[in-house]
């Protein structure tokens, strides 16, 4: 995997370079950079800074992010499906329509998230806080939900989702594993 400076990704992409795949960024300081459309399939971004960032329509899939702040960014329609974002911090971001599909959340921060219309399908979600996320119209088939907390969450439809005693549901209790 080829080393990515962060000099050198922000001026490619001024320069209208959009295609930086299977590159290293590891704690990359993008903050309030806009990288919106830029394909970053399969790059390595653990602890990586993107707060205030825009990466809407950006192609994240098979991306690892683990660890990383995208606390207030955008990430309108992002693809992110199969990246690791373990530990990452979403606090106030907006993932509108965003395609998390089958990845590995664990641990993830969504409080106060927009994540209308997420796909979550078949993603690990153990341990993941959604309190007050507006969750409307996202689909979580197969998603692990334990351990979760969607307390506050808005719009929640947790059809096919997989439960238990651990998940504090929207409206503040426990679900349950029937």
């Amino acid at each position: 995997m080829k080393i990515l400076r962060v000099q050198e990704l922000i001026e490619g992409y001024q320069q209208g370079d959009r295609d930086f795949q299977f590159r290293q960024l590891r704690k990359a300081d993008l903050f309030d950079c806009n990288l919106q459309n830029i394909n970053l399939q399969g790059c390595d971004l653990r602890g990586g800074y993107l707060c205030y960032g825009n990466l809407s329509r950006a192609n994240l899939s098979s991306a690892n992010l683990e660890a990383a702040d995208l606390s207030s960014s955008i990430l309108h329609a992002a693809q992110l499906d199969g990246s690791n974002l373990v530990g990452c911090n979403f606090h106030r971001a907006s993932l509108y329509a965003a395609n998390l599909q089958h990845s590995n959340l664990v641990q993830a921060n969504f409080q106060v998230a927009d994540l209308r219309q997420v796909n979550f399908n078949g993603a690990k979600l153990q341990g993941a806080i959604l309190r007050h996320a507006n969750i409307t119209q996202a689909t979580f088939d197969r998603a692990d939900l334990r351990q979760c907390d969607l307390h506050r969450a808005k719009g929640a439809n947790l059809r096919g989702a997989i439960i238990d005693e651990t998940t504090i549901m929207p409206n503040g209790y426990r679900g349950s594993s029937t």
